[in-house]
């Protein structure tokens, strides 16, 4: 990790305990503030990955199921869910990693 790198991870881990402060203070210290933060911190990376992948999904692709005569369904669940997989799984990861970090 480089300079700009480390600087970001600092920021990262300050402005998460500034968030656990809030919820802190807003939902007590309770094993319902903890689940907050753990959805919270983990639901985002997951979101912005999929977003990601859905918008990186190949025009041709697309084309070729239309003309292949492919529902608006069947676009979703034959050619961008399965090419928004790797991008899905990749926010679990991460939002893995962030949900441990905000415990």
């Amino acid at each position: 990790m480089g300079i700009i790198g480390m600087n970001h991870a600092v920021l990262y881990v300050r402005d998460a305990r500034i968030h656990k402060d809030f919820y802190t203070r807003v939902l007590g210290f309770t094993t319902k503030m903890q689940v907050t933060i753990i959805v919270i911190s983990a639901v985002f990376p997951i979101m912005i990955n999929a977003w990601a992948g859905v918008k990186t999904t190949e025009k041709s692709l697309l084309a070729a199921a239309r003309v292949f005569g492919a529902n608006r369904r069947q676009l979703y669940v034959k050619v961008v869910l399965p090419y928004t997989l790797p991008f899905i799984i990749s926010g679990i990861q991460q939002g893995i990693g962030s949900g441990l970090i905000g415990v």
